[in-house]
């Protein structure tokens, strides 16, 4: 495990403060918990997916993990733009 901090806004932090306490649990094993459930595949396509994706990375070992997942993301941007201006015609 490792440690990493980010930014929450105050009524943020508050509101999971009252979710930990009413869950009996910390707020750092309650946001793990949500991680974990956004992290975990919500279909057998996307577990398909993310397993197509992975044999692709063992395949190209000289292809920067950071660099390719930039390039994912970018080509998930591009196409939600694309179908946020199909809807708009």
């Amino acid at each position: 495990m490792r440690k990493t901090t980010i930014y929450l806004e105050d009524n943020e932090l508050e509101q999971l403060k009252q979710r930990a306490f009413l869950l009996n649990t910390s707020v750092a094993n309650l946001i793990r918990k949500v991680i974990k459930s956004l992290i975990t595949p919500a279909s057998s396509k996307e577990e398909k997916a993310l397993k197509a994706l992975a044999e692709i990375r063992k395949e190209f070992t000289d292809v920067n993990p950071k660099s390719l997942m930039n390039d994912v993301i970018e080509a998930q941007r591009d196409i939600r733009n694309a179908k946020k201006t199909k809807s708009r015609r």
